[in-house]
């Protein structure tokens, strides 16, 4: 069967790797997400920056490719236009914090209806991918709301695991969960008196 050029152009326009976010976009994502944060340490110690792209790539290969092409130009000309201004003469992810703030305030308050419209598809984008983290979650009140979903199991781990530190040691008082042998020669967990564990990762360190 013969495919006409029409045809052959749409199914090339429609082919993954126009949706796919190269090493500098990335940059820039992660440029933007800090910005976006004020580079809150409290914040970004709990997010993974690779975790969060690759979410949101998975999303991007859901859009419609004219929403997926306008996200990838938008994080491009953020990342490159600074470098076009005599005044800075440096990419976005270079600039300062009190910098990259402005130029983003520049993009939110824009007279230009279509770059305010690009700007809300990156941040709504970009931070609801970044409040998926399960720390984060916890750390902002959502414990109990994993606590309830913990029964179920993302990419082969619970919502939000706990995190096991050198100096992290179990309480005297909770009785091990291995095994024991009764009396009848069955196996059985010694599951009696046990508390559940924290939903919440531990860190020893506050913030």
């Amino acid at each position: 069967m013969r495919i006409g050029v029409r045809e052959s152009f749409y199914m090339h326009m429609d082919a993954r790797w126009l949706r796919r976010m190269r090493s500098g976009e990335r940059r820039a994502l992660g440029a933007v997400l800090r910005t976006l944060v004020a580079e809150d340490e409290a914040i970004l110690s709990r997010t993974e920056p690779d975790r969060v792209a690759a979410r949101l790539q998975a999303q991007l290969d859901r859009l419609p490719l004219i929403l997926a092409l306008a996200f990838r130009l938008a994080l491009t000309a953020i990342e490159w236009g600074p470098l076009l201004s005599p005044r800075y003469l440096r990419r976005f992810s270079r600039l300062s914090l009190a910098v990259r703030l402005r130029r983003l305030e520049g993009w939110e308050f824009s007279r230009l209806f279509l770059k305010r419209d690009l700007f809300k598809l990156i941040k709504l984008t970009a931070l609801a991918n970044m409040l998926q983290e399960p720390e984060l979650l916890c750390f902002i009140g959502y414990e109990d709301t994993l606590r309830h979903r913990g029964n179920t199991v993302e990419n082969g781990r619970t919502p939000c695991p706990r995190r096991r530190t050198s100096g992290d040691r179990p309480p005297a008082s909770v009785p091990s969960p291995s095994r024991r042998r009764r009396s009848d020669g069955t196996a059985a967990r010694d599951s009696e008196n046990t508390s559940p564990p924290s939903i919440c990762p531990s860190r020893s360190s506050s913030v």
